[in-house]
């Protein structure tokens, strides 16, 4: 009899963290999905290489769609696949607006090598949550020379 009423004890227990366990997925599960709403496709910069470091690539905020940039926003480069090109790449602020610029010269034969599209994919996460957003960037370089 001790036994039964133990273990009823256990069971809201194990309810609660169930509960708990699904309202957390639920809440990944929602942030994912708005992060796939803005869209899954990448904005797609492009570059001839040896252009000089601060080259501004695009307005990433105009190009996923954000109308209104808070004070309070932060930005930050991800790579998806662990690529140590990312470093390449930095968001500046320039009058309180945030641009996507090269870092340093693209010399696409050290990046790609052998490669005939020189492609680098990042990501840009919006922070703080309420901002929160994965914005997917997909970088080329073409050639100067033959």
């Amino acid at each position: 009899m001790l036994k039964n009423f133990s273990l009823t004890l256990m069971l809201p227990h194990r309810l609660t963290l169930s509960l708990l366990s699904s309202m957390w997925w639920l809440l990944l599960f929602s942030l994912l999905s708005r992060t796939s709403a803005q869209g899954s496709a990448p904005i797609k910069y492009y570059l001839m290489e040896e252009e000089p470091a601060g080259f501004q690539l695009g307005d990433f905020p105009a190009d996923s769609g954000i109308d209104n940039i808070d004070p309070s926003m932060t930005f930050s480069i991800t790579s998806p696949t662990s690529s140590p090109h990312v470093e390449y790449f930095a968001i500046q602020l320039s009058g309180g607006k945030p641009n996507l610029v090269t870092t340093q010269i693209i010399n696409r034969e050290k990046i790609c090598a052998q490669v005939v599209l020189c492609q680098i994919q990042f990501n840009i996460v919006v922070m703080p949550i309420q901002f929160f957003r994965i914005i997917k960037v997909s970088f080329q370089s073409y050639r100067i020379h033959n």
